[in-house]
């Protein structure tokens, strides 16, 4: 009978997703018995690898409890034989986990597969076992949905419901034993149709063109794009940034002290004409008479005396530029 659980076991099937191998067909029938615990544990039994115990609940769940020590690590778990698996099919295990709060020692809950060649479980294993989701959300139905392939050669499949629990870690209590419940066990095939490749359409083969190996992928070069002249004039870069500080240097004028003759109505000098000379007479003058006339007596001629007189008027107005320019410096 399958029972409704609570809103947390919807929350959390929608965090798990299962393992899908093609597209969905409609499942066939249960193979697995007394899959919803109705009957209590009928039809199970525990697993003989590693110490446990299996319990029918009230509730009409199953609990599996392993013994294993406080130093090992294992997988104790319920067990039953499906028989009848045809190799190459799909098959899908379902079961519905929950693991309590509060235990003394820490784990969580999966479901594993064992595929035999011989009937009812017996002789060698095809190949590893294959486990599902591991569970270790506690206080909550977690469901579990797996999809495996039989393979070649298989007989029959031994479905495990288990509890994996770690050696005890520091803090645990070492000689406590971790529990998990279980319910809504199904193993049904073919529940999933593996699809075939799809078919593609034939490679057109083109006359003249080297054909490309499969695998190899032709590298094509890039196509040249001319660059599309613009219209828009093109704008000058601004400088940034702060320029340079010039610094502007006055240069003091050099004075040159430049003799500046005087002009002609600066200092007139006035010059006396000479007196025409009067006219000798073969008489000498009388004596101490005191008197007589200077150009007799060998006096400078009127043009030299000119000269001298221009001669000293330059030098003053040298001496006065020269003076004025000192004054000024």
């Amino acid at each position: 009978m399958l029972r409704l659980r609570t809103l947390g076991l919807l929350a959390a099937s929608t965090a798990l997703p299962a393992i899908i191998l093609g597209s969905a067909a409609a499942a066939g029938p249960n193979l697995i018995t007394n899959g919803n615990f109705s009957a209590g544990a009928s039809g199970w039994s525990a697993w003989g690898g590693v110490p446990g115990t299996i319990a029918a609940n009230p509730d009409q769940t199953l609990s599996v409890m392993n013994l294993s020590g406080p130093t090992i690590t294992s997988m104790a778990g319920a067990v039953q034989c499906v028989g009848g698996v045809t190799p190459g099919t799909a098959y899908t295990l379902k079961a519905d986990a929950f693991v309590p709060a509060g235990q003394q020692r820490h784990g969580g809950a999966e479901t594993r597969l064992f595929w035999h060649s011989g009937a009812s479980c017996s002789g060698p294993l095809l190949t590893s076992p294959f486990g599902s989701q591991f569970v270790t959300t506690t206080d909550a139905w977690v469901p579990t949905q797996t999809t495996f392939v039989a393979p070649a050669g298989t007989a029959s499949v031994l479905v495990m419901l288990a509890t994996h629990q770690y050696a005890a870690d520091p803090g645990e209590n070492p000689a406590a034993h971790l529990v998990t419940k279980w319910d809504n066990v199904s193993f049904a095939g073919p529940g999933v149709v593996i699809d075939t490749p799809p078919v593609l359409p034939p490679t057109v083969t083109v006359p003249g063109l080297p054909t490309i190996p499969p695998g190899i992928t032709p590298v094509v070069p890039p196509t040249a794009t001319a660059a599309t002249p613009s219209n828009t004039p093109s704008q000058t870069a601004t400088p940034t940034g702060t320029p340079p500080t010039t610094t502007t240097v006055t240069q003091q004028p050099v004075l040159t002290a430049t003799p500046t003759l005087p002009s002609a109505t600066e200092n007139p000098v006035t010059v006396s004409t000479p007196e025409a000379p009067l006219p000798r007479t073969d008489a000498p003058l009388p004596p101490n008479t005191g008197s007589g006339n200077l150009a007799g007596r060998g006096a400078l001629p009127g043009f030299e005396i000119l000269l001298a007189a221009i001669g000293l008027v330059a030098l003053g107005g040298l001496i006065l530029s020269t003076a004025s320019a000192v004054k000024k410096q």
